[in-house]
């Protein structure tokens, strides 16, 4: 689970250790605890809804890895059910909401790969949340059932996408490419999906609905213009 699609360090805690069987059937909930520090049934007590201590969940985070911004997320979901007073709580699960709605840039060396072909961008969205099988995709897209097998097997086993029950997810909600990505490769992309927004202005209006928003920005505005735009991305 991405940490900052959890709603509880609990959720979030319980995921690790399906994850963790996932990979190894025989791991067991005793072997976790150990590794985390933690009594067998305290976090036994800790999955099944208990709240959990700001320093246990602060020692819990360090044990797994995670960075600094995980961290406070998962430490605000804490201080959202025991935050020692209303304001703490109120503040805590304002910034939750914040960060659910923000952009989580995952910086990913597979970007020649991904922009190599703009359509496998686009494949990673009509996956994610879907149980179709890779025949119905194929179906769906109007392309051979070869290219549609060679374009999922690649996305997953360069992590953009995962299998999570009967469903394909994305493992990061978004993306940015650095260097060594040529950014010519980056530019080609964004020329073909402009290029497809400009067919989409070909369709008959009755089959399209057409919005259009002018505004002016003033320089100093334009970081906090981005936030809203990003927010409501994320919300819808």
């Amino acid at each position: 689970m991405n940490v900052f699609a959890a709603d509880t360090f609990n959720e979030f805690l319980g995921s690790q250790f399906d994850d963790r069987r996932a990979r190894n059937p025989r791991y067991s909930l005793r072997a976790f605890a150990k590794s985390l520090g933690l009594s067998h049934s305290r976090l036994s007590e800790i999955l099944n809804g208990q709240t959990i201590s700001m320093v246990s969940a602060q020692s819990i985070c360090e044990v797994l890895g995670l960075s600094a911004a995980e961290t406070g997320y998962l430490l605000d979901l804490v201080r959202t059910r025991s935050g020692r007073n209303e304001k703490l709580r109120t503040e805590a699960a304002e910034r939750v909401e914040l960060k659910k709605t923000q952009r989580d840039f995952q910086t990913n060396k597979s970007g020649d790969f991904l922009l190599s072909k703009p359509t496998h961008a686009a494949l990673i969205e009509f996956l994610t949340g879907t149980s179709l099988s890779r025949p119905e995709i194929a179906q769906r897209l109007r392309v051979s059932l070869t290219e549609i097998e060679r374009a999922i097997d690649q996305l997953q086993t360069h992590g953009f996408i995962r299998r999570e029950g009967d469903q394909w997810l994305k493992v990061s909600g978004y993306l940015k490419f650095e260097s060594p990505v040529a950014s010519e490769r980056i530019r080609d992309f964004h020329r073909y999906a402009l290029a497809r927004a400009a067919e989409g202005l070909q369709q008959p209006i009755d089959q399209r609905k057409f919005l259009t928003f002018l505004m002016t920005i003033r320089p100093e505005s334009v970081e906090a213009a981005r936030d809203e735009l990003e927010a409501f991305a994320a919300q819808f």
